[in-house]
């Protein structure tokens, strides 16, 4: 109970800038409780808080040692990443992360914003679509696709894989259509 307690103020501490004593408290219990991430996602979340960004990259790479898996912490990272201009290392974390979870518009928000620091506007503009795809925005998923189109140069690949993905969407939105027509409700 103490130590639920402690976690609790140090949230609250970090929340209200007190970042020193934050620190302090999420530390012993880091040591007290290793097998416990969400202390070590907290301490770093605390650091980036206090905008050390560089500290709280770190303070992910340290955490995702000792837990690789954790979704919450590797996204955590991504924005660290991005924090300290580490954009190639964050396009390649966000793409690993998509191969064995389940994508969430935050992921591509983070993917859009990383593409974007990388100037690369085409693939800045997929990812925003994916992500209203994700939110059921499937208009705004095609603007944002037409302008990935435009921005794609003379890259075929990339026009193929955006072509598609529009026919894909425009495709999902005529069934639906056609659903919403045939359905008595």
């Amino acid at each position: 109970q103490q130590d639920i307690a402690e976690y609790g103020i140090a949230l609250v501490q970090s929340r209200t800038k007190e970042t020193h004593a934050a620190k302090a408290t999420l530390q012993k219990l880091v040591q007290r409780y290793p097998n416990q991430p969400q202390f070590m996602n907290a301490l770093a979340e605390t650091e980036m808080d206090a905008k050390n960004f560089a500290a709280a990259t770190q303070a992910y790479e340290l955490g995702l040692k000792r837990f690789p898996e954790n979704s919450a912490m590797t996204l955590n990272y991504a924005r660290a990443l991005l924090n300290t201009q580490q954009f190639a290392k964050t396009r390649q974390i966000l793409h690993d992360y998509l191969k064995y979870h389940t994508p969430d518009p935050d992921v591509y928000e983070l993917l859009a914003e990383t593409y974007s620091k990388l100037g690369d506007e085409a693939e800045y503009h997929r990812y925003y679509a994916e992500g209203y795809y994700l939110l059921g925005e499937t208009q705004e998923a095609l603007v944002q696709l037409q302008l990935a189109k435009e921005t794609a140069g003379g890259n075929y690949y990339l026009t193929s894989i955006i072509d598609e993905r529009m026919e894909k969407i425009r495709n999902e939105q005529r069934e639906n259509k056609e659903k919403e027509k045939d359905s008595p409700f």
